[in-house]
């Protein structure tokens, strides 16, 4: 059974891969991609401007410790923009407090 969604990503912020497939602005780039919905400086404050209507791979991507796992696509992204790997302390620490998350 699927769950009718109430989300729908603007055409507007997204470009062709092919004949089948789109992806977000500025992740088609095979270097240094960043989404052109994601505002701010990464490893400061960055934050999604269109978080209620993100597209499906954006919310099935877990931070590392999000679900109790470390997550290694996560962890590559961070030490590509010269960031440390989350820990499970990290998570916990930031989210207790339910407070913006900036891990540098």
């Amino acid at each position: 059974m699927t769950e009718k969604s109430n989300w729908k990503v603007p055409i507007d912020k997204t470009v062709d891969l092919d004949d089948f497939y789109k992806c977000m602005k500025g992740t088609e780039k095979k270097h240094n991609p960043k989404c052109n919905s994601l505002k701010g400086e990464i490893g400061k404050f960055a934050i999604c401007t269109m978080y209620e209507s993100r597209p499906t791979p954006c919310r099935a991507f877990c931070a590392s410790f999000e679900n109790g796992k470390s997550n290694q696509r996560c962890d590559q992204a961070r030490l590509k923009h010269g960031l440390k790997p989350l820990t499970r302390e990290d998570w916990y620490k930031y989210h207790q407090h339910s407070i913006p998350i900036t891990f540098s």
